[in-house]
């Protein structure tokens, strides 16, 4: 889906920038690779940049390229129409602050895909943070995809239960270590109360 977005983009859109950013080059080089292999079936045949490792350009002039979790050197990139933060729960925070003033100006749009990794994180707190109400949040579960079997999603669910509820039916599961869960404590918050010591102290 996330391929398909990007090329809709690059082709609809000419001169358009687009990012994939990842925790690591592998990572976007997968998508990368995704969008690559789709280009020629609709008759395409992009280049290189010619500066960036995994780039192709197009003949409308749209650039797509993808990046790791590096921030001090992946930091550069203005105007971008389309950041695609792919793996997002395994990112580290220094890759969004890096990352997300690539759409600073141009009123770009950003996706951010990735299975949970416990309640911790910007990619848990994106999902959670009710400020952020203009965005629009997809979940879709393993069993609701047609090619997995429902035999192979069985057996992972007994090989490891915790990992199983995470990363193929994508709810943010409390870790081993924590003593409460997240979410609980977030609903006893109350903000009418003033807190115990003041002045942040």
């Amino acid at each position: 889906m996330a391929a398909t977005r990007i090329i809709h983009q690059a082709v609809h859109y000419p001169g358009s920038s687009i990012i994939i950013a990842s925790p690591g080059e592998r990572q976007s080089g997968e998508l990368f690779l995704k969008v690559k292999s789709l280009l020629p079936k609709l008759g395409l045949r992009p280049k290189s940049d010619g500066v960036n490792h995994q780039s192709l350009v197009l003949p409308n002039g749209s650039r797509i390229v993808g990046l790791p979790d590096a921030p001090a050197t992946v930091r550069g990139f203005s105007g971008t129409a389309l950041l695609v933060i792919d793996e997002a729960a395994y990112a580290s925070a220094e890759l969004y602050v890096a990352v997300m003033p690539f759409l600073a100006t141009s009123n770009g749009t950003m996706w951010v895909i990735s299975t949970p990794k416990g309640q911790t994180g910007l990619f848990y707190d994106l999902w959670h943070n009710e400020k952020l109400s203009h965005w629009h949040r997809f979940r879709l579960t393993a069993d609701q995809c047609p090619r997995i079997p429902a035999e192979f999603l069985e057996e992972m669910r007994a090989i490891h239960p915790v990992r199983y509820w995470e990363e193929f039916m994508c709810e943010f599961r409390a870790a081993a270590s924590q003593v409460f869960d997240r979410e609980i404590l977030t609903i006893c918050q109350d903000d009418a109360y003033e807190p115990f010591f003041g002045n942040g102290v």
